[in-house]
């Protein structure tokens, strides 16, 4: 009955016109957003992943870090760059289910060095 009641007063507390407008300008920002991602140049995003994982497998680095070999000789290595939402994405080839084949997943690493060393 409380729950209730706190929902009705809300409600008539709430400016529905201007719910619908915020959920209206939500959509077209979605839009605009799919379609950015869709116009991106996926060449040139793959090929800056590439420089950033050149850069993270440094020789000197991976001489001196364990983890960097690791990663390295891990199956399907890989980053990925979102440029809309400025996230790094790590990506290797690993089995979900004991019984089926290998699939790319994407995980945090759990080392906090290697998170920080992929942020820099």
């Amino acid at each position: 009955l409380i729950l209730e009641q706190i929902l009705a007063d809300f409600v008539d507390f709430t400016d529905s016109n201007r719910v619908l407008e915020l959920e209206e300008k939500n959509k077209q920002i979605k839009k605009e957003i799919r379609d950015l991602q869709e116009h991106f140049d996926r060449e040139s995003l793959d090929k800056f992943n590439q420089i950033l994982l050149n850069m993270y497998f440094d020789e000197e680095v991976e001489k001196n870090v364990n983890y960097v070999k690791e990663d390295r000789e891990a199956d399907g290595f890989a980053f990925s760059f979102n440029p809309l939402r400025q996230r790094l994405t790590v990506k290797r080839n690993d089995k979900v289910d004991p019984n089926q084949e290998k699939v790319q997943i994407s995980f945090i690493p759990g080392s906090l060095a290697r998170r920080t060393h992929m942020q820099i």
